[in-house]
């Protein structure tokens, strides 16, 4: 999230502008420092530093909001937008340099710092000024600061078991005795993973989210997408490639999501930039980098790893898209592994902790055991389906796709058999029968498929042959 400024990030939020303006400096404490903090300079030639932050709190959702609905524009950010955390109540900015007394202020974002118009809330920091060449180290905090004194809305420290929301460490120049814009922004430190790949369409021209060969479980059992930090069991057909799309939303650590109308990068709790890896176990599913402007990836760029570096790459208020493809080899349950790589800890949580977090997506291939079966007008034959995961099993239809009925037909139309699942699928094989009984109706040969229950994805077509 970048500036003429200094900006947070944030699903629902505003941007936060960094404007530093240097006015005439004195003598004694530091203006922003609660009188707690004794500044380095005491002459005009080194004056002290602005520090304004925008923040939209309308208090609607947190997760699920628009591109659209998340663009605004302020007087104090006359480029494009950033945004910062809901949760965000505290801002801690040190300001160091080679040889120079380091400086820090614990400014509350709650208080007289802020004023509020409508939804949007403007809230003016002051900064000491130690030199020319500054070293800006910025944590976004959950909680207000401690030690605040008289009302000045400047405390001494954050208090145990503070969330950092986002951080930035960046070196800057300031010219004394003049205005100076910065380009300082905030990127935000990611706590953990949604999925919601059930919930979006994608946009074009990405791949469809579900065709006849990829389709996503959401039925709330086997790691599907129903709770924070879970992922989805997605299945696919055995033997043929399939294209498809995974949806996530990032959160911080008060579980709010992300999203920044430019990139920003994901950072750990020190401001350093950590990209979110996406990673798959097999060489026969594949994951594409994420693309800005729903702009479909090239085939070369389909790898078993992708990196997402920034938060550029948002769609619908805070969703990722990622490309998935399987080639017609893949025949085995496989993985797909969502890894922030964060392991700077974090010291106002007691026992210090990182913010590391994963999220695994199953992509299963659905099978039968046969393509083709032959059934007396009579009779009964039996197939086996292998879905890994799937508690709601698999049943047989008639059409390629999902909810049709048991029977199979012929072209035209003409039922000759039944096909259908014989008892519930075994939980430790992951095997289910398929019976199949002869109509009575006629003879000749009709075609039906295996479905998954939850996803929707079939097999292959079985063609049976109904004999007198």
């Amino acid at each position: 999230m970048r500036l003429a400024s200094l900006l947070g990030f944030g699903a629902a939020l505003m941007c936060a502008a960094f404007l530093v303006a240097c006015g005439g400096g004195g003598s004694g404490s530091t203006p922003g420092a609660g009188g707690s903090l004794t500044g380095s300079h005491t002459t005009n030639s080194k004056p002290g530093t602005t520090m304004t932050i925008v923040i939209h709190r309308d208090g609607g959702s947190k997760k699920y909001l628009t591109k659209s609905s998340a663009r605004h524009r302020t007087a104090q950010a006359t480029r494009t937008p950033k945004y910062i955390s809901y949760g965000a109540q505290g801002l801690q900015v040190t300001i160091s340099g080679t040889g120079l007394v380091s400086q820090t202020v614990y400014a509350d974002l709650t208080g007289s710092l802020c004023s509020t118009s409508g939804s949007i809330e403007t809230c003016t920091l002051s900064l000491p000024t130690i030199g020319t060449n500054e070293q800006f180290s910025i944590l976004e905090v959950d909680q207000k600061p401690t030690g605040e004194t008289g009302g000045s809305q400047y405390g001494t420290a954050f208090p145990a078991g503070s969330n950092i929301l986002g951080a930035v460490n960046q070196a800057e120049t300031v010219q004394l005795g003049a205005s100076n814009s910065l380009a300082i922004e905030i990127g935000g430190v990611d706590d953990g993973f949604y999925d919601v790949s059930c919930f979006f369409s994608v946009p074009t021209p990405m791949p469809s989210a579900y065709s006849a060969n990829f389709g996503i479980d959401g039925s709330g059992v086997n790691n599907a997408s129903s709770g924070y930090d879970a992922g989805a069991r997605v299945v696919v057909t055995q033997g043929v490639a399939a294209t498809g799309t995974l949806q996530m939303v990032v959160f911080d650590a008060d579980g709010d999501c992300f999203f920044d109308a430019t990139p920003a990068p994901f950072v750990d709790v020190n401001g350093s930039p950590t990209p979110i890896t996406v990673t798959s176990n097999s060489s026969a599913l594949t994951v594409a980098p994420v693309v800005a402007n729903g702009t479909s990836p090239p085939a070369s760029a389909f790898t078993q790893t992708a990196s997402i570096a920034n938060d550029g790459y948002m769609w619908y208020g805070c969703n990722f898209v990622i490309p998935v493809k399987t080639s017609s080899s893949f025949a085995s349950a496989s993985t797909i592994t969502l890894n922030n790589n964060l392991t700077a800890l974090n010291s106002f949580l007691s026992p210090a902790a990182s913010y590391a977090s994963t999220m695994t997506y199953t992509v299963v291939p659905i099978s039968v055991s046969a393509s083709t079966a032959t059934v007396s007008q009579s009779g009964t034959v039996y197939l086996t389906a292998t879905d890994y995961g799937a508690a709601n099993g698999v049943d047989g239809e008639s059409s390629y796709t999902a909810g049709d009925d048991e029977l199979c037909k012929t072209g035209g139309g003409t039922p000759l058999a039944y096909a259908y699942a014989n008892g519930s699928i075994n939980t430790s094989t992951w095997q289910q029968q398929i019976e199949i009984d002869g109509y009575g109706g006629g003879t000749g040969t009709c075609t039906f498929y295996v479905f998954d229950y939850a996803a929707g994805t079939v097999t292959t077509p079985v063609t049976v042959t109904v004999t007198p």
